[in-house]
């Protein structure tokens, strides 16, 4: 590969945009863009073969017509470009966050090149007095009651519960299996339609209409209900596939041990327990982000655009991941255009890349990355140092020690 020379490139132009956004002119000198033609010919001459001579012997002329001159300048800009590039950000001391926008203006094996590129680079960040914040510690009540220790008990009798099938007709708290197909004039509505479908009668899981009139119905039976959906007037023709009796087990040792605890009064405990920490991890993650909020708000940066892009893109792909093929119907439902759900999750965007971009700087500014393990994986170091940021920050911002969470928080 060619030497890097500080003396090869010129910056000729430098403009710097809103948002970290850099432009600039460069030009590589004519005898660098010279040993980088020579570099390229080294490369692409063993690759070609020519009649009467000897790998590597052939005229320079011959070899050159074999190799094709497109071929030749391409290999050639392949070397010079990230070279150039990396040089003229070395020069600069700028950081570049995205790939950069490049356009090749003019070039030659025997002149300068010259090139210009747009990139986003890391911002500069103005901290202010981060470490001299206050926050006051909101008022958390992490008192578990006795009803909500029974809501999940609840739940976990009925993962166990017992299903019996029954030829009577359906009543509160039996599980009922139905096909329903609702239309609209006429029309189907497939985000109005089941085959198949359980539920537990009186949960409220369907449309109320709809689950009131399958009460006292029977296996076999078919019938219609209407209803208004958003004005709009729904046919829905059913059929019950399966009536079901559902027998809910004692909270016992027996249940206990369903979810390896000993006995009843310890499962009781463990719900407890679990219910508390959930508050209080509540809590403090309610008081970090008083904190992170009000440390952002006195700091200034401009935040670059292509991470907000990112970002975007992130998010986006997380709510088509999580709809999977219903993600063109959650659009129409929505009535908006992909575009339009990226201009509105935009706002928690950039503040999401600039809530990254401050606590990476506070990172810096104390020293917290500079203890990365061996072995170490990237991303475990990351929210390693992003927890110690959070911590330093909430600790000054309180005047009492935090103790140090295993967990990441998402603030985004």
């Amino acid at each position: 590969m060619a030497d890097s020379n500080p003396s090869s490139i010129t910056i000729l132009e430098h403009k710097k945009h809103a948002h970290a956004r850099h432009e600039l002119q460069v030009e590589v000198s004519a005898p660098k863009m010279a040993e980088y033609f020579e570099l390229a010919f080294e490369r692409l001459a063993p690759t070609v073969e020519i009649k009467g001579f000897r790998k590597g012997q052939a005229p320079k002329m011959m070899v050159l017509q074999r190799i094709g001159n497109e071929r030749y300048v391409q290999t050639a800009m392949d070397l010079a470009l990230p070279n150039s590039y990396a040089e003229a950000m070395q020069e600069l001391k700028l950081h570049p966050v995205a790939p950069p926008e490049v356009m090749i203006e003019s070039y030659g094996e025997g002149a300068p090149l010259k090139f210009k590129v747009t990139v986003d680079v890391i911002p500069d960040i103005d901290l202010g007095k981060y470490a001299d914040v206050k926050v006051k510690k909101p008022k958390a009540d992490t008192e578990v009651k006795k009803a909500e220790v029974d809501e999940v008990i609840e739940r976990l009798r009925k993962q166990q519960s017992k299903v019996t099938a029954v030829d009577r007709g359906a009543k509160k708290d039996d599980q009922v299996e139905i096909d329903y197909v609702g239309t609209i004039k006429g029309v189907k509505r497939d985000d109005l339609s089941s085959q198949h479908f359980p539920f537990i009668l009186g949960a409220g899981v369907l449309p109320k209409k709809l689950e009131e009139a399958c009460e006292g119905k029977k296996k076999g039976d078919s019938f219609t209900v209407t209803d208004t959906v958003e004005k709009d007037e729904v046919v829905y023709e059913v059929v019950i596939h399966g009536v079901n009796e559902v027998e809910l087990p004692k909270v016992d040792a027996e249940l206990a041990k369903q979810f390896g605890r000993e006995s009843a009064d310890d499962l009781l405990k463990a719900v407890e327990d679990q219910l508390k920490h959930e508050k209080e991890h509540k809590v403090q993650h309610e008081l970090e982000k008083l904190v992170i909020e009000a440390v952002v708000k006195q700091c200034k940066v401009e935040v670059p655009q292509s991470l907000v892009e990112e970002e975007l893109n992130r998010r986006i792909g997380q709510i088509q991941q999580q709809l999977g093929v219903m993600y063109a119907k959650f659009l129409e439902q929505q009535k908006k255009t992909e575009d339009e759900i990226r201009k509105e999750l935009k706002p928690e965007a950039e503040e999401s890349v600039k809530t990254g971009l401050i606590l990476g700087e506070v990172a810096k500014k104390e020293g917290f990355g500079n203890d990365r393990q061996q072995g170490e994986q990237d991303m475990a170091f990351q929210q390693r140092v992003v927890r110690r940021t959070i911590n330093f920050l909430v600790s000054s911002a309180t005047g009492e020690p935090v103790v140090e969470h295993t967990h990441d928080h998402d603030h985004k």
